[in-house]
């Protein structure tokens, strides 16, 4: 079994098939290797959507998100890398309003607060994400505050802050340890997701 790749690719959701994709396409002399924790297609199964339960039971490696395609593989065919679609739009913002928002602010540092118990529910921001020039991820439930000094020194952050019972913590901890931060209002939500305008 060859052991040497030039290339790891970790994830067969619609970001990993396609970097791998891309890779074949521009670099064919290139060796990739993808994995991916799912299990096959036809071995992957919901507890909810086999009616066993009814609310998630943050099974060790979720059936629906992860194995060949992500979530995407039991869509209706549509990738979820926008606002346009999916069921997790803006609650206070249209979704062509979010993205002139992020366009606006692409110079501005953003924080990523992740739940520990999901955090490859980050995709859902990717085509956000990726739009913004410096972007720093963090765990909810690491107490230490950031210490990176373009976030202390920030007279202005965005912040996403995954949804779960703690989540102002988060927030309330950057305003502690940020001198030039003393207010916070919500943007934007998107399902899973909250973000915060900090100032």
């Amino acid at each position: 079994m060859n052991t040497n790749f030039d290339v790891m690719i970790l994830g067969t959701g619609e970001a990993g098939i396609y970097a791998a994709y891309e890779l074949a396409l521009k670099c064919p002399a290139a060796k990739v290797l993808v994995v991916d924790q799912g299990a096959d297609i036809y071995r992957r199964q919901c507890p909810i959507v086999a009616g066993k339960v009814k609310t998630c039971i943050q099974c060790k490696v979720c059936g629906t998100m992860c194995g060949f395609g992500g979530a995407g593989a039991f869509s209706d065919g549509k990738f979820n890398f926008t606002t346009a679609f999916g069921g997790w739009l803006t609650d206070f913002l249209e979704e062509k309003e979010v993205m002139e928002f992020v366009e606006e602010n692409r110079e501005s540092p953003v924080a990523v607060f992740y739940n520990d118990d999901s955090p490859d529910n980050i995709w859902r921001l990717s085509d956000e994400l990726m739009k913004y020039e410096k972007v720093y991820l963090a765990s909810q439930g690491n107490p230490e505050p950031l210490s990176e000094e373009e976030i202390l020194e920030s007279r202005r952050l965005l912040v996403y802050v995954a949804d779960y019972e703690g989540q102002e913590e988060c927030v309330y901890r950057l305003l502690e340890s940020a001198p030039y931060l003393e207010s916070c209002q919500i943007a934007a939500r998107k399902g899973l997701w909250t973000l915060y305008e900090l100032s």
